[in-house]
């Protein structure tokens, strides 16, 4: 079976968390954070995303964000796609910057949202980084400090608006409850069904939501494409073929696995022509015209059908739970 499909739905908040490919840093320096932080702003205000915390480590990053819209994924792979390229042409580097898919959990918003802030904001204490929290430069909680404003689409007022109609003294609390809850433990450690944490109504709500969701996937016609990502399909061709990233990338005419590799991200990813072709540093017609031209040569030409089914076998192979 296919890996499960996120479960989105309006208002939904999650707890992201992305990683670098093979746990490499995704930040090497301050420019990389701050450049980061403006097109995390960017993507948020094209889709219509809250942010409610955020922090910054070498090689991943967490934040908690509230989609009214109910588009997580298109939110995140914009962010990822448009940092990632940003960095790979910094660097000169060749393949995905990230590892796999992002995770996001749904969290409920009415009774984790203060745990879940506090446990993300300590995280660099736990790391051994800073001995306190404020003393991190890269979290959102310099923000809710009031000492300095990063993100334009970064919410403060609703957490701490929670705790108390006055911010002073609803950031004194916030800072007691961080002060005493230094040891607190992941309130995400235990998710229901590997996707939410919350109230026992909130995953009674997200329970009926995964049924429906089934149900529908019992009708082929209702049936969303599976839920890959670049990484997913590129790692099956290297499992399917024994070449290298470099060498399934690289630009040739008669490069078959990178055309596949177009092919099958158009067909199974979420991503956009235009954010494909900056993976690949081409145009958006040309992605439209390869693909094109792949899905006419796996008609006609054996090898290349055998070859994409290995790669397909192989992601199944892979996303099996």
């Amino acid at each position: 079976m296919s890996r499960r499909a996120r479960l989105t739905f309006e208002n939904a908040v999650y707890h992201v968390i992305a990683r670098g490919i093979r746990k490499d840093t995704i930040f090497n320096c301050d420019e990389d954070r701050l450049t980061f932080l403006k097109k995390a702003d960017e993507a948020f205000e094209k889709f219509g995303v809250t942010c409610y915390c955020y922090c910054l480590m070498d090689s991943h990053y967490h934040m908690v964000l509230k989609t009214p819209s109910a588009n997580i994924s298109k939110a995140v792979h914009h962010l990822n796609c448009s940092y990632s390229n940003w960095f790979r042409a910094k660097y000169r580097l060749v393949g995905p910057l990230f590892q796999g898919r992002f995770k996001g959990l749904l969290v409920d918003e009415d009774n984790y949202l203060l745990q879940l802030t506090a446990y993300i904001h300590l995280n660099p204490v736990r790391a051994g980084i800073v001995g306190t929290p404020e003393l991190y430069r890269w979290s959102s909680f310099q923000d809710y400090l009031g000492k300095i404003h990063t993100l334009q689409t970064l919410d403060t007022g609703s957490l701490l608006n929670s705790l108390h109609r006055i911010r002073r003294q609803a950031l004194k609390q916030y800072l007691e409850f961080i002060n005493n809850d230094a040891g607190l433990e992941d309130p995400l450690k235990k998710p229901f069904k590997g996707i939410a944490v919350g109230s026992e109504e909130f995953t009674k709500r997200i329970a009926d939501m995964l049924k429906q969701v089934k149900e529908c996937r019992e009708i082929p016609e209702t049936r969303k494409r599976r839920d890959w990502d670049f990484e997913d399909i590129l790692g099956a061709i290297i499992s399917a073929t024994g070449k290298s990233r470099e060498e399934i990338i690289r630009k040739t005419h008669r490069n078959q696995e990178r055309k596949l590799l177009i092919y099958l991200m158009k067909q199974h990813t979420d991503l956009n022509l235009r954010e494909i072709g900056e993976i690949f540093k081409i145009d958006y017609t040309t992605v439209s015209f390869s693909a094109k031209r792949t899905a006419l040569e796996l008609k006609e030409s054996k090898s290349m059908e055998r070859l994409c089914r290995k790669v397909l076998k192989a992601i199944e192979k892979t996303n099996v739970k």
